[in-house]
């Protein structure tokens, strides 16, 4: 119950980015959407200041940076497979909120691209790139 609040600003802000059309959907518009779902997350779930710099530092430089590295069309399960291979056990264990509401904002992100661009790797490439500088943006402050 503790995590419903993240996980419900998670989902609205996937509901938003999910019910634009992805032609109409620029570079910034991403990275904001994607930044301010991190941010709010963070400070809606994450009351302790400390605890909330170490989810931070995860999401800004292991969670992004696999996102980053993704390459190729992954099914949507295998995205999130292989992104949650960048974050240490112990961590998911230490701090379950992490992934309790980045995973369904990159989720939604990328069935969007996944969906649209069918294949065609540059150009899904090219948004995740947009969602991996979207969460820094969001929790690398």
């Amino acid at each position: 119950m503790k995590y419903l609040t993240p996980f419900a600003v998670a989902i609205a802000i996937c509901w938003v980015i999910q019910s634009c059309n992805i032609n109409d959907v620029s570079d910034t518009a991403i990275k904001t959407a994607i930044s301010v779902a991190t941010s709010t997350g963070l400070k809606v779930a994450i009351k302790d200041s400390a605890r909330r710099a170490e989810i931070a530092a995860y999401i800004c430089g292991p969670y992004a940076e696999g996102i980053r590295s993704i390459t190729g069309n992954p099914t949507p399960e295998n995205f999130l497979e292989q992104i949650n291979a960048f974050v240490p056990q112990n961590i998911k264990d230490q701090y379950p909120e992490l992934l309790a509401f980045v995973n369904p904002i990159a989720l939604a992100a990328y069935k969007q691209a996944y969906e649209k661009y069918q294949g065609n790797v540059v150009e899904i490439a090219r948004y995740l790139n947009d969602v991996s500088s979207g969460l820094q943006s969001g929790a690398c402050h």
